[in-house]
């Protein structure tokens, strides 16, 4: 039969999602199930004097309440291993609005939101750190324990002597550029459920990135052994983009807590407004770039300075070091020095959002790389491909690059887009077309990335006795398309339809161990390593008990198994990287904009996104990541931020915030390069899901340069932002 590694086909749990069939955790219902709501702080921060639940008690329906005076021996968690301690289930010192602070559970949904707003707070407000600059060192600490309110400990690195080159270069170029907060949409609502009714056994099903991690660190949370808490993942999840990453916003330890109290399974749902306003967003901040060029217009030395906003508990310093990696690597430079803070806020937390780090990144970098080919009269693309990385480079931590496409990326890219045919601006025209590029560099795995965390992954296949093959891995697939990925991978090894591939339900009792889960960009690389691993093991055996000769499609392997059993067709498999750095992950982006300079918006009519994929197992798949990313990307670029004012988000609905519609999406052109990496993936692949992120905003922002001649440096670019830059670069200032 026709190999379908490389093919384009379609997913398996596609029809299920596009018809509405697909059961996901917030259809699941269990017996005597209850419904749980959550009682927020209206303010930004503030101390808990008092909780009224008389009214909500009243009503008829509401079976319990709890308040933060209940889980007080509940001691706070790190959201992610190397962060301070202070997560907790709910709160008595909310940090920022829409911080869980009580909970009510009733018979229905309806009936639980109804009584959580009849929940009276009686709050002595606090005044609010709102600012990351001014957080940061401050004396008024928002958590004991954690001095100067520094999310997580300093990122730095020096390397060569930057003070000397900067002083010996030609030219210096000193950009700063302000970023947002972004928020996920994702096609399920954040939802868990939770069966503490056994004081002995904690059961959670839910939506998530990863399980073992996850396990360990409710179990903390919650004071148990992690033998009493099994967590089940749906085989249908409707995305996360970084919102269910780890234990932060403690949707599941309070779930759990309150199944304790009432004795019975209680679930979760968060309405869009919540997960929009009170979960995980991308970080704000800024970021500050100077940079030192030769006479030829050679990078000498390059300096960069992030702070970020980690908003109420959330992921700080770690996320610059995801900047520091790619950072330091993309473009050639002899000297280098980065310094990373992060600090904790009373904004909404920020996390590990899709493109972690990176996104905004490549933003301030890819910018400023522009502005300094252009200043030094040189074609934007040409120069960065004079300092881009390339095969036989070392990585941040010393690993070489042994495959990288970026220069048939950059090629295929430009040719797409017109690029050496693009025509000039028209300065005086109202309606004026630009075109922009960006090269994009992310990671697959956590490889040396973080000592705490181990980057391994397990795998078990095994066939049924009807003939089917089975995959065991704990490798979620929250919607990027893994159970096609590896049942392609399955066919093809058995030489059966993608059919007549099964996977077993995600469980922390019985899956194999995969302890990072969907997270960085991983999962094709090391669990789909893990799986092909195990897959090839038991094709040996296979082979082995059926005389040498394999036997023919799924019929022939029920034949086989009715004949020797299943107890001996099984096989493992553990895939842990050797590299110290995570496989690189490149792209070129182009971009066609169209600028309506009398109003300041803004149209992308075409997008390019080339990106070396390593080896392509689903080309549908990889485009669907591309189209999506882009989505992501320019929604990033143009429209998408919450909106905060004095601690209120002002925007937190989908009224509000602005998220790009199918009219305004650009003409999208996915080209897939393939550079295979021959200790990456199965057949060499690499990661796409991230990886098509970083490029976006920046080449839209270059775009816009080119046709209006002035440099967007915060984003979104609004047609309120963008017309005033344009006004104050005609002499017209606002």
């Amino acid at each position: 039969m026709t190999a379908l590694t490389g093919a384009r086909f379609a997913r398996v749990d596609g029809r299920a999602k596009a018809s509405g069939a697909a059961v996901y955790t917030s259809d699941t219902r269990l017996d005597g199930m209850l419904e749980a709501a959550v009682v927020r702080s209206p303010v930004p921060r503030a101390r808990v004097r008092g909780i009224d639940f008389t009214a909500a008690l009243a009503l008829d329906g509401v079976v319990a309440v709890l308040g933060p005076d209940e889980v007080a021996d509940l001691h706070p968690v790190p959201v992610f291993p190397g962060m301070p301690a202070t997560q907790r289930v709910l709160t008595a010192a909310p940090m920022y609005v829409g911080d869980a602070v009580a909970a009510v559970v009733a018979r229905d949904a309806a009936t639980a939101r109804e009584a959580a707003a009849l929940v009276e707070l009686d709050l002595e407000e606090l005044p609010p750190l709102l600012d990351p600059a001014l957080a940061l060192g401050s004396a008024d600490e928002l958590f004991a324990g954690v001095p100067g309110n520094e999310a997580g400990p300093p990122v730095e690195l020096d390397r060569g002597d930057v003070d000397t080159a900067m002083a010996g270069a030609a030219r210096v170029f000193v950009d700063e550029y302000r970023l947002q907060r972004q928020c996920a949409q994702t096609i399920e609502p954040m939802s868990c459920i939770c069966d503490w009714s056994d004081p002995d056994r904690l059961e959670v099903i839910t939506h998530l990135d990863n399980v073992f991690h996850f396990r360990e660190q409710l179990a903390e949370m919650l004071g148990v052994a992690e033998h009493v808490v099994r967590i089940t993942a749906p085989q249908t999840l409707g995305a996360t983009f970084g919102l269910k990453n780890g234990i932060l916003t403690s949707m599941e330890p309070l779930c759990a807590v309150l199944s304790r109290k009432t004795g019975a399974p209680v679930r979760l749902v968060l309405t869009a407004e919540e997960s929009i306003s009170t979960t995980v967003t991308r970080h704000s901040g800024t970021i500050r770039l100077t940079t030192g060029v030769d006479a030829e217009g050679t990078l000498l030395a390059r300096e960069a300075e992030v702070l970020l906003d980690a908003g109420a508990y959330g992921w700080g310093s770690l996320v610059t070091f995801s900047m520091l990696g790619k950072w330091a690597t993309l473009y050639r430079t002899e000297h280098l020095r980065f310094r990373g803070r992060g600090a904790y806020t009373n904004h909404v937390p920020a996390g590990a959002y899709r493109g972690v780090g990176t996104a905004q990144l490549h933003f301030a970098m890819e910018s400023q790389i522009d502005d300094i080919a252009r200043a030094l009269g040189e074609d934007p693309l040409a120069y960065r491909l004079r300092h881009v990385l390339r095969v036989g480079d070392p990585l941040l931590k010393g690993t070489p690059v042994r495959a990288l496409g970026i220069e048939e990326c950059a090629e295929r890219g430009a040719a797409a887009i017109g690029w050496h045919d693009r025509p000039a601006p028209e300065p005086d025209a109202r309606f004026r077309r630009g075109y922009g590029a960006a090269f994009g560099l992310h990671h697959s795995g956590l490889n040396g990335t973080f000592p705490q965390i181990p980057e391994r992954s397990s795998a078990r296949a095994r066939l049924q006795k009807d003939g089917r093959v089975v995959v065991d891995t704990a490798a979620i697939d929250k919607g990027q398309g893994t159970i096609s990925t590896f049942a392609a991978i399955a066919a093809d090894v058995f030489g059966v339809a993608i059919e007549d591939v099964a996977f077993s339900a995600i469980d922390s009792d019985t899956s194999p161990v995969d302890y990072m889960g969907a997270e960085a960009s991983r999962t094709t690389y090391v669990a789909g390593r893990a799986v092909e691993m195990a897959l090839q093991a038991l094709h040996t055996k296979v082979v082995a008990a059926a005389g040498g000769t394999a036997p023919a499609g799924r019929a022939g392997l029920a034949a086989l198994v009715a004949e020797v059993g299943v107890r001996d067709l099984v096989a493992e498999a553990d895939f842990v990287p050797t590299d110290q750095d995570p496989l690189p992950v490149i792209g070129a982006d182009f971009c066609e904009v169209e600028v309506d300079t009398w109003t300041g918006q803004v149209r992308v009519l075409r997008f390019v996104a080339a990106q070396d994929v390593g080896k392509v197992i689903n080309a549908l798949g990889c485009e669907g990541q591309v189209e999506g990313g882009v989505h992501h990307g320019v929604g990033y670029a143009l429209t998408e931020e919450l909106l905060v004012e004095d601690g209120q988000p002002v925007n937190g609905d989908f009224a509000g915030y602005r998220v790009l519609m199918a009219p305004e999406m650009p003409e999208i052109v996915p080209i897939l390069v393939e550079h295979p990496d021959p200790e990456g993936g199965p057949s060499g692949s690499k990661g796409i899901g991230t990886g098509v992120i970083p490029a976006i905003a920046p080449a839209v922002c270059n775009a816009i340069r080119d046709a209006t001649g002035v440099r967007p440096t915060q984003l979104p670019v609004t047609p309120v932002r963008l017309l005033a830059l344009i006004e104050a670069a005609a002499g017209h200032p606002a």
